[in-house]
């Protein structure tokens, strides 16, 4: 049997080359560069990808409060609007005596008025304020108008309960 010897040297016989990959200094596979992408990158797109989210959930959430306060202010403005249409079709003069002056116009909207006679005339300046509950506290909006009332001008049978207001 022959012995194998360790020191044989084989001729014609070339090494392959070894394959470089990343991280051993250039990402080369035969010559090309690998393809796809490291860790690293991976997280900072997700990185990225997580800011950019939080700040449109952020966005979203202004935008939808915003929306929901602006309907708010709106519903305030028509019911101001239905509160001083009565009123003037009333008379300051008869709500000041018989009233009424405040009220409850839903389940969240309140409104309160207050009229002033101006100097012994038919002027009256009249001041409504309109209150409501949000989750964040009370708002209110508040109108104020002069409005004339001469003796016996008005339609003195009419009453706050028999109104009603096209629109609201």
């Amino acid at each position: 049997m022959a012995e194998r010897s360790d020191n044989v040297e084989l001729v014609g016989v070339r090494a392959k080359p070894r394959k470089r990959l990343r991280g051993d200094g250039g990402g080369l596979r035969d010559g090309r560069r690998l393809r796809g992408f490291t860790i690293i990158e991976c997280l900072l797109a997700g990185m990225i990808l997580a800011a950019f989210s939080a700040v449109l959930a952020r966005g979203i959430a202004q935008a939808s409060t915003a929306v929901a306060r602006a309907d708010d202010e709106r519903l305030a403005a028509q019911y101001l609007d239905e509160v001083l249409t009565r009123i003037d079709l009333i008379g300051p003069a008869e709500l000041n005596y018989a009233g009424p002056t405040s009220g409850v116009l839903d389940e969240r909207f309140s409104w309160e008025a207050t009229i002033t006679q101006e100097d012994l005339s038919s002027l009256y300046l009249v001041d409504v304020t309109i209150r409501w509950t949000t989750p964040r506290g009370v708002r209110s909006v508040a109108g104020h108008t002069y409005l004339m009332d001469p003796p016996g001008w008005r339609n003195t049978g009419l009453r706050w309960e028999d109104l009603e207001v096209p629109g609201v």
